[in-house]
């Protein structure tokens, strides 16, 4: 029997199979630009010195640093993947951060309302099915303050391939995705990827 691809249990249990080489799967299958793509999605925010930032399915803390340098006197980290978050609280250990990690699913989450002035999350979105998106944006209603901000990050192409080849079930696809002068001096930033399926 095939689990349902967003199922709860099955995505947790994915991510604590995957934990101990998250980072390096996502540097080399971003080809280097995962770290580049949090530190944009984290400065999309107005963060200011002494806000609150929540960090959506967290990973292993990656936004941290960018989170940091803004100046944020709080951050709290979730994620609901039991190996993630104990790597996360060696890294927050290690380095030393004041983080406050929880092992919770973002879309339900022991945060109380209206008490987080931003919300960032990278690469989780592809996690959660129709069901769960929904779930997702009314926590992150919930959790903001007014007037609060969120900055929300996801790899697109590899979404939309995986869709066309499981729904459609495709043989092979691919998919283009760019942005016109996203770079300073840069006419065209983008990626194609080419996925098939093994028959």
């Amino acid at each position: 029997m095939t689990q349902p691809r967003y199922d709860d249990i099955y995505v947790q249990a994915l991510f604590d199979r995957m934990g101990r080489t998250y980072d390096l799967v996502n540097l080399v299958s971003s080809f280097g630009f995962s770290a580049f793509w949090r530190r944009q999605c984290v400065a999309n925010l107005p963060i200011t010195p002494g806000a609150c930032v929540c960090d959506m399915m967290a990973g292993t803390g990656e936004c941290w640093s960018h989170i940091l340098r803004r100046g944020a006197d709080t951050v709290i980290s979730i994620d609901f993947s039991r190996v993630m978050t104990e790597r996360q609280k060696r890294r927050r250990l290690s380095k030393g951060l004041p983080i406050d990690v929880r092992c919770e699913n973002a879309v339900a989450t022991s945060i109380p309302p209206e008490s987080v002035d931003f919300v960032v999350s990278a690469f989780g979105l592809k996690t959660l099915g129709d069901v769960g998106l929904v779930r997702f944006g009314r926590e992150i209603r919930r959790i903001l303050k007014p007037n609060g901000h969120f900055s929300l990050l996801e790899s697109l192409a590899e979404h939309i391939a995986q869709i066309i080849l499981k729904d459609f079930n495709a043989p092979w696809v691919k998919v283009s995705v760019a942005k016109l002068q996203a770079i300073r001096n840069c006419k065209l930033v983008g990626i194609s990827i080419e996925r098939g399926q093994i028959q």
